[in-house]
């Protein structure tokens, strides 16, 4: 069963975090760390597909659902990614109700898409049986909305039968809007926020689930707040990060006490 996509359906926000170390210590910490899912981001990222099915066959053996970005809007790369397990799907740079259209034809098998078998990890879905019959309905399809044209398109995107929600790509968006990429990331950029907070209004009057990646974990309370339902925050090194300077500040601040 996705998790992930039963609370959207219900209405329950889920969050989610971005794994890019490929180590299995690391991979194992993550899949049992409590996140709704984690995300792996072939995108921005040099990661390949071998790469990619080595980290979600360790992924899989935790609680999280797998989401990946896939590199683009592309038919068989997407048949790829679901055939090596994934739970779902982020399709960068959708502009129009046509490109968010191929997005869910690639995603589905017959009749409702275009989707070829073979799956290679279908036990979570009971096995290759069970898999054919619930993965058109259980496997997520998530749309990014990152430019103006994309905005001025909403509606007709959100029309598109078989996306489980859009999400703000902020960097991409801030650019799109004449800012640098990092004031999409700056809760105090108006231009910005209205453009964001414009679409969330938008898919909630469609009832289309709105989502977005934060950067910073204050970002994501930010957009909790305002009621977010698919939020991607921080990334593992970023932990890793946090972690070792947490525990150096904490040793040293006992140093300098003596």
């Amino acid at each position: 069963m996705n998790k992930t996509k039963e609370k959207i359906k219900a209405g329950i926000p889920v969050i989610g975090t971005s794994v890019t170390i490929d180590n299995e210590k690391s991979n194992l910490i993550m899949a049992n760390s409590g996140f709704d899912f984690l995300l792996l981001d072939m995108q921005h990222s040099t990661m390949t597909v071998e790469v990619l099915d080595r980290i979600v066959g360790r992924l899989l053996q935790g609680d999280s659902d797998v989401i990946v970005r896939v590199l683009w809007n592309d038919g068989p790369l997407i048949n790829q990614t679901f055939d090596i397990g994934a739970d779902g799907v982020i399709i960068p740079m959708v502009n129009s109700a046509r490109e968010a259209a191929d997005a869910v034809r690639f995603s589905k098998y017959g009749p409702k898409g275009t989707r070829s078998w073979t799956p290679l990890r279908p036990e979570k879905y009971g096995g290759s049986d069970s898999y054919f019959r619930v993965a058109n309905d259980e496997l997520l399809v998530l749309p990014q909305i990152e430019t103006t044209e994309a905005i001025e398109e909403l509606d007709n995107i959100l029309a598109v039968d078989g996306l489980d929600g859009v999400l703000m790509g902020p960097g991409d968006l801030a650019i799109s809007l004449g800012h640098s990429p990092d004031m999409g990331y700056n809760i105090n950029v108006p231009e910005v926020m209205e453009a964001m907070a414009q679409v969330q209004v938008r898919c909630e009057d469609k009832g289309v689930p709105f989502g977005t990646f934060t950067g910073p974990m204050e970002n994501a309370e930010y957009w909790v707040g305002r009621g977010a339902k698919i939020v991607i925050t921080e990334i593992d090194l970023s932990f890793l990060e946090s972690g070792a300077a947490k525990a150096r500040d904490r040793i040293y601040s006992t140093l300098e006490g003596k």
